[in-house]
């Protein structure tokens, strides 16, 4: 029997997969039922989001992880929504804060997912140009620390309605938002484990 490989998901809200209000895991199920389709079903997913975190305060939370959790075949860090849309002057740290998650977890393959696209007609701090900037700091972090990225924002927005990708609250994923982000980090996975 081959061994179960692991798949860490931490970050926000967003990478626990809040949805309608609760956390439901809707990233890990998307993700799942993806490499499932792709013929790679010898995968353990840990969900480690936390509603609400930034940068700063996931961070912060690396020390009390559990030894077992500390390391996994791939690292999927999901985290940086809520510095770019409440923060928004942060860059910096949100830079340096990028780079120290992905040292944390360097014995480990990261995929780096950058901001996502929201509506700010409904979240009204919103500003699309500082959204921008942030996924761009986050694709530089990536390219120099020679791990993958995920412009999602790019992904959402490429499309002609991208409020389709967001619940009612205009942050948070739809269903189809939260499968179209598990099928782009399955699609990487799956290119990792062929090389």
């Amino acid at each position: 029997m081959t061994q179960m490989k692991k798949i860490i998901l931490f970050g926000d809200s967003i990478a626990a997969g809040l949805y309608q209000g609760e956390i439901v895991h809707a990233l890990d199920h998307a993700l799942s039922t993806t490499l499932n389709a792709l013929g790679q079903a010898d995968f353990k997913i840990i969900n480690l989001g936390k509603r609400g975190d930034s940068t700063t305060s996931s961070l912060e939370r690396l020390s009390q992880l559990p030894q077992d959790e500390r390391t996994a075949d791939y690292v999927v860090l999901n985290v940086g929504i809520n510095d770019a849309i409440n923060q928004r002057d942060n860059q910096e740290t949100y830079r340096k804060n990028l780079e120290q998650l992905i040292n944390f977890f360097k014995h480990s393959q990261v995929i780096l997912i950058g901001p996502s696209y929201v509506d700010e007609k409904i979240k009204t701090q919103t500003i699309p140009e500082i959204l921008v900037e942030y996924t761009q700091i986050a694709k530089e972090v990536a390219d120099k620390n020679k791990v993958s990225f995920i412009d999602f924002y790019h992904y959402e927005k490429s499309f002609e309605d991208p409020t389709l990708y967001l619940q009612d609250d205009g942050l948070h994923p739809s269903k189809l938002g939260y499968h179209l982000l598990g099928a782009l980090i399955a699609q990487c996975i799956q290119q990792k484990e062929q090389n």
